[in-house]
């Protein structure tokens, strides 16, 4: 465990921010990996990657917004995302089959008339 590194001290507090989630927090600096890791002591070990080069608000954020007690939000989030999509999806392909058949239609009405 040489290549991680406790941050306790921060410019912004962030390590002490989290700590206040979760005594447990540790933020790490993996030196192989080149980023930060939030780690839950011995029993949780890694908990998720930091996923910004910087410990500023953005990381807090991003550990508040995936914590397990949100689970029921975020599926949420997820689902009402991926209604929208399917109704996109839908619309777009209505829109599709309808100028398709316009086409099919002005096509078999000037073959008619011809």
């Amino acid at each position: 465990m040489d290549h991680l590194i406790e941050i306790r001290r921060d410019v912004f507090d962030i390590s002490d921010r989290l700590k206040e989630i979760n005594p447990s927090y540790k933020v790490m600096y993996n030196r192989l990996k080149g980023r930060f890791e939030l780690h839950g002591g011995r029993e949780m070990g890694l908990i998720l990657v930091i996923p910004f080069d910087r410990l500023d608000a953005r990381a807090e954020e991003y550990v508040r917004k995936t914590r397990i007690e949100r689970l029921t939000q975020i599926a949420a989030e997820i689902e009402e995302h991926n209604s929208r999509k399917a109704a996109g999806a839908e619309r777009e392909a209505k829109s599709l089959i309808k100028d398709m058949l316009k086409e099919s239609a002005d096509r078999v009405y000037h073959e008619r008339d011809n």
